[in-house]
């Protein structure tokens, strides 16, 4: 059994996107094969603050004397994930060679929502505020896939460095908010290199 902190840092893509970076912590368990290979399975929790793009927009209009536009604008900057990976290790010596599969469940997201009024009879004015938005428009499951080298300090503690490849977009087509006026689109980061630490808190290596 182990327990696993790691962080990536994410490059900001011109037009697209601020560079960012995520922040995971959780446990797993390594199961030995053979004499130098372990199956392993993780899972905790992730954030990811910046380097991704969304926006959410929705135009609604109420007729009448004055009539009056709502423009409404929704931009998450923090994603919160519960993740789960499974992979193959290869030990030589000290050395840590390992391939993982990973899948993120995107269960939260903060952001800011601006109102922008519009009203023949008062005039125009806008406010936003900061706060957990409505995840609708955005993949809730990402897929991923894992390189890794790693080199075992101690017996117990092992450094890691990899690079993640994302098969996922963060945005998902929706029939029901095209029907209901939103727009929206997003972009999201293909490759994170990252780093991380292992602790074994119990059994044999």
């Amino acid at each position: 059994m182990f327990t696993e902190i790691g962080e990536g840092f994410i490059q900001g893509l011109k037009n697209k996107y601020n560079s960012g970076w995520d922040f995971n912590a959780g446990g797993g368990i390594a199961y030995k094969l053979g004499n130098r290979t372990n199956l392993l399975f993780s899972a905790g929790y992730m954030l990811q603050n910046g380097g991704f793009d969304f926006e959410r927009t929705s135009t609604v209009i109420q007729p009448g004397f004055g009539e009056r536009s709502n423009f409404n604008t929704l931009t998450p900057d923090k994603l919160h994930f519960i993740y789960s990976r499974l992979g193959l290790q290869y030990e030589l010596g000290r050395n840590l060679f390992s391939l993982n599969g990973g899948l993120q469940w995107l269960y939260g997201a903060q952001g800011t929502i601006v109102i922008h009024t519009a009203d023949q009879l008062t005039g125009q004015a806008a406010s936003s505020a900061y706060g957990w938005l409505k995840t609708d428009g955005m993949q809730h499951f990402l897929w991923s896939g894992e390189v890794s080298y790693g080199y075992r300090v101690t017996p117990r503690i092992n450094v890691n460095a990899g690079m993640k490849y994302y098969f996922s977009s963060i945005h998902v087509q929706d029939a029901s908010l095209k029907d209901e006026g939103y727009y929206w689109n997003g972009y999201f980061p293909t490759l994170i290199p990252s780093v991380g630490i292992n602790y074994h808190i119990y059994g044999n290596r």
